[in-house]
C-alpha cells in the first residue's frame, strides 16, 4: 500500500497498529477516512494540494491492514495547526486519536515547535476530546459556522530543547 515512513505500534494491547506518512499515493485513502468521519469531508482536491504543501504533514493510521485514522497539520518554524484528526467509528475508543495526536506532538517537540492550535465547531463532542489532550480555548469566532460559533484553542508542549536546558 505504502511505503513511507511507518512504525508499528501496539494501541491499547488489542491490535497492531501502523503510522505511514502519507504521499501523494494516499490521497484517496484519506477521502475514505474523511467520507467516513466528517459530515463535511475534504474532498480529493482539498486532500492532495494538503499533502502537496511542504508546510503540511499527513499521517495514515493502519490497523489490521485497515486504514482506521489519520491525522493533518500544518507547521512553520516556530508554531502549528492540527487541520484534520479522525478515526473511523469502528475503530474508536481505543485510544487511535490519542495516539495519532500524540506522535504529532512528539514530532512538533522534536522539531522545537511548541504551540499548536486548532478551530472547532463550539458544539462538536471533539472539544472534549481536545481538552483532554492539552488543548484550551484561547478565543471564539462568533456565527463562523453559520449560527455556530468556532473555539480557538491552543495546547503548548515542551519541547526536546526545553528537555535539555533543564538538565
Amino acid at each position: 500500500m505504502l511505503d513511507s515512513d511507518h512504525r508499528q505500534f501496539t494501541l491499547n494491547a488489542m491490535c497492531d497498529i501502523i503510522f505511514m506518512k502519507a504521499d501523494s499515493r494516499s490521497a484517496t485513502i484519506i477521502e475514505e477516512i474523511e467520507k467516513n468521519v466528517f459530515s463535511k469531508p475534504w474532498n480529493l482536491k482539498n486532500i492532495e494540494e494538503s499533502i502537496a504543501n511542504r508546510l503540511n504533514y499527513s499521517e495514515i493510521a493502519v490497523i489490521d491492514g485497515e486504514s482506521a485514522g489519520c491525522i493533518i497539520y500544518s507547521k512553520n518554524s516556530f508554531e502549528a495547526e492540527l487541520l484534520r484528526i479522525g478515526v473511523k467509528e469502528k475503530f474508536r475508543n481505543k485510544g487511535l486519536a490519542g495516539a495519532l495526536l500524540k506522535r504529532m506532538f512528539d514530532t512538533l517537540s522534536e522539531d522545537g515547535i511548541s504551540e499548536v492550535f486548532l478551530e472547532v465547531n463550539e458544539n462538536n463532542q471533539a472539544v472534549k476530546f481536545y481538552n483532554k489532550n492539552g488543548f484550551t480555548e484561547i478565543a471564539r469566532r462568533k456565527n463562523y459556522y453559520g449560527n455556530e460559533n468556532a473555539i480557538i484553542m491552543k495546547a503548548t508542549i515542551n519541547t526536546v530543547n526545553d528537555e535539555n536546558t533543564k538538565s
